[in-house]
């Protein structure tokens, strides 16, 4: 800043009594055409001067900024929006020089469409925001200018930020633009199929699968259009791929296109993918052809089937899980045990619910208890009605809300004590913050461990710097806190201490599932009977053999898991089957649980 114009600021805040009037009016003239932005609040000031020969000339300085002191003003308005300086800028033309989204607001508020309307891959984030603006001059200036690019990185840029949002504004602005992206070929070819344009460049295979495993109909459409007119793909080609891709939306454009497969099974599949339900109704009634799918499907078919079943919430697909030629299948696994207790709590079927019992693990069987508990449901048979008492009864302390399953919480209860040790640990944030960083290994141990009790703000990132620490214990702590509460730790810092040298912190993340009634069979019923339950005796040390531990835990059964399948045993036995006659029908009617003497 030169001198002259340090000494006019200086004097727009003279108040002599008699010549102040005339040094400030003086000092304002001088600061017209400055660019100086620190003349710029000082002179704003003079425009509430009681002189209004100083206020007229501080207007007069304001309208003919340059430079930094112009960009200044420009950022005054844009903070405070206030009707004087939104006068002055619209008065002188004021466009800012920088930054980028200042100069766009600028231009936008003075109906400078032009310069916006060039943006590069930089300005497009900043016209997106203006295009929300509470002034609706801006806004709509926004708008317009988003729908007419000239620049191909600034349209290039858009179509990105469409492909990685998918919002519907977005998308919205680019089918009424068409725009289509230049590069990548990906994000050309997405762009071109959404809005419906031919490209005269060949597109490679690779590309048109990922168009095809889009999630947006309209690209699928456009993409399967590509692949049978241009690129000479079958409609069997693609129902192939369909098949090894069965979450992906081509079954159903093939579907919309009155495709169909002529083998009978697979244009039962073929259907249920498609959602045509009463298509698929009408091919397999009995469910055989999709049990066969399920079968010998690979996972992600599975997948789909099931994710299907659940979305229909129709219980006489459950018998894809619950059947096979005649009699119970071998093994449903816990995945189709919850689904079938989704879809079955859904339609408030109770019976259904109650014979899918041998199959729960000990949490899922707790859930269905609880729920046919509230619901205020009881069995009918007289046997079975026993049964739901003993359950009912042995279920019948209060579950803490937010508690981890049975096992780790009887693996945590033990190892407590030696986390604490004789440590009383503060009751505030603050105090077991300070725990954290304290030099001795229980203190912060303890306070790892209160954190994950009290469910405090504090543990995430408290547990994940556990993992580094220097000390078994405290790494052990922090492997308890994410048994305590999943999801503590990040997946990456979970991986270490599962592989942690100490196989005391390993353990604790390597935790037993809960067992099966229909897993164990008699041999496995003796077994439980004579295992250990409860609690492990007062691990204050390491064992001397660290893989006494692992087999410790393979051994322990929580006691209240332990009587939960005793019980189911006691009652059902093992042998679980379903008679011929009833094999085939659907939902909750084809299971028949024989019960022992």
């Amino acid at each position: 800043m030169d001198e002259a114009t340090e000494k006019a600021i200086r004097r727009l805040g003279n108040r002599f009594p008699f010549m102040g009037g005339l040094i400030r009016k003086r000092a304002a003239e001088t600061l017209a055409g400055t660019g100086e932005s620190h003349a710029v609040k000082p002179l704003i000031t003079c425009l509430e001067d009681k002189n209004r020969k100083v206020a007229k000339a501080a207007w007069y300085a304001l309208l003919n900024l340059s430079g930094p002191a112009m960009d200044h003003l420009c950022a005054l308005w844009a903070e405070k929006r206030d009707k004087r300086l939104e006068a002055i800028l619209l008065h002188a033309g004021y466009i800012a020089s920088r930054p980028l989204e200042l100069r766009y607001l600028t231009c936008l508020k003075q109906n400078r469409l032009d310069v916006p309307s060039k943006a590069d891959s930089r300005g497009i984030e900043s016209l997106l925001k203006l295009s929300k603006d509470g002034d609706v001059t801006i806004s709509q200036n926004a708008e317009k200018v988003i729908l007419s690019l000239t620049n191909q990185e600034g349209i290039n840029r858009f179509c990105a930020l469409w492909a990685e949002k998918r919002d519907k504004r977005l998308e919205a602005i680019l089918l009424h633009a068409g725009y289509i992206a230049s590069r990548p070929l990906e994000l050309r070819s997405l762009t071109a199929f959404k809005t419906g344009k031919r490209l005269r460049e060949n597109i490679p295979e690779q590309v048109t699968q990922s168009c095809l495993l889009d999630k947006d109909r309209d690209v699928v459409f456009a993409a399967v259009d590509y692949a049978m007119d241009t690129a000479g793909k079958t409609a069997e080609a693609l129902w192939a791929f369909a098949l090894e891709h069965p979450e992906g939306l081509v079954v159903r454009v093939l579907h919309e296109k009155g495709w169909r497969p002529q083998e009978a099974s697979e244009r039962a599949i073929f259907y249920f993918l498609a959602g045509d339900q009463e298509a698929y109704h009408d091919i397999d009634f009995e469910q055989a052809y999709l049990r066969y799918w399920y079968e010998s499907g690979g996972s992600g078919l599975k997948e789909a089937i099931a994710s299907r079943i659940r979305k229909s919430g129709d219980t006489r697909l459950l018998a894809v899980f619950r059947t096979e030629r005649g009699a119970r299948k071998g093994s449903v696994t816990e995945k189709e045990a919850a689904l079938q207790a989704e879809i079955l709590m859904k339609n408030r079927d109770y019976g259904g619910l109650f014979t899918l019992l041998p199959f729960c693990s000990y949490e899922l069987g707790e859930k269905v208890i609880r729920y046919l508990e509230d619901a205020g449901w009881q069995n009918p048979d007289p046997h079975g009605r026993e049964l739901q008492e003993r359950l009912e009864g042995i279920l019948s302390g209060k579950k803490e809300k937010g508690l981890p399953p049975s096992f780790a919480m009887a693996i945590y209860e033990d190892f407590r004590p030696m986390f604490m040790g004789d440590k009383r640990p503060p009751s505030t944030d603050t105090g077991l913050k300070e725990w954290l960083e304290d030099g001795d290994f229980r203190k912060r141990s303890a306070a790892l461990i209160t954190l994950a009790e009290k469910g405090s703000p504090l543990l995430k990132d408290a547990a994940n710097k556990a993992c580094g620490d220097a000390y078994w214990q405290v790494r052990m702590a922090a492997a308890a806190c994410e048994m305590l509460r999943p999801g503590t730790l990040s997946p990456a810092n979970r991986a270490m201490l599962e592989d942690d040298h100490c196989l005391w912190v390993a353990a604790l993340l390597k935790m037993p599932k809960s067992r099966r009634l229909a897993e164990l069979g008699p041999a496995g019923l003796e077994e439980l009977r004579e295992m250990p339950s409860g609690r492990l005796s007062d691990p204050d040390h390491r064992p001397e053999v660290p893989d006494d531990f692992f087999e410790i835990l393979k051994g322990l059964v929580p006691t209240g898991e332990r009587e939960y399948l005793l019980t189911l045993g006691e009652f059902l036995g093992t042998d679980i089957v379903v008679s011929h006659e009833t094999a085939y029908e659907a939902g909750a009617t084809d299971v028949e649980i024989e019960m022992e003497d």
